[in-house]
């Protein structure tokens, strides 16, 4: 939270000065563009989708030929279905990330959705972070497959 003082807020990253409306839900809604740090996050929670979807999309395939080999292996069939949950997850996030972007580039933004904005990207990259470590591990299991 910026410091605030008196019935003022400073936010020297945000375009300086601008008065507090901290009484209601919203702290004030001004005209400026994206802040730079959102905007880097955003870059990186976009490259971090393209590399899990292509380790998904990799160990899908493998999934695919291990299954026809062994059609009635439960194991092969659960890796597929975390596979093919891991590739929606992907598919919401980008959703998710392409809705924050419109709030955030509106005319009238507050600060508090620029937070709030913050926030849910930061948790969404630990969530992608997440979601590559474990394809990483199941498309390792597939490909070792015997």
């Amino acid at each position: 939270m910026p410091p605030v003082f008196g019935d003022y807020l400073r936010l020297p990253k945000y375009g300086g000065i601008v008065q507090n409306r901290a009484t209601s839900a919203s702290l004030g809604s001004f005209d400026m563009a994206m802040p730079d740090e959102i905007n880097a996050l955003i870059l990186r929670l976009n490259q971090e989708l393209d590399d899990v979807e292509q380790l998904l999309i990799e160990g899908l395939n493998l999934a695919r030929t291990r299954i026809e080999q062994s059609p009635n292996n439960t194991i092969l069939i659960q890796l597929f279905a975390t596979l093919n949950n891991y590739l929606l997850f992907v598919l919401t996030s980008t959703r998710r990330i392409e809705y924050a972007k419109s709030i955030l580039s509106s005319d009238l933004v507050t600060l508090t959705q620029i937070q709030s904005a913050g926030e849910d990207l930061g948790w969404l990259l630990g969530q992608i972070v997440e979601a590559r470590m474990v394809s990483k591990r199941i498309k390792e299991r597939l490909e070792n497959w015997v």
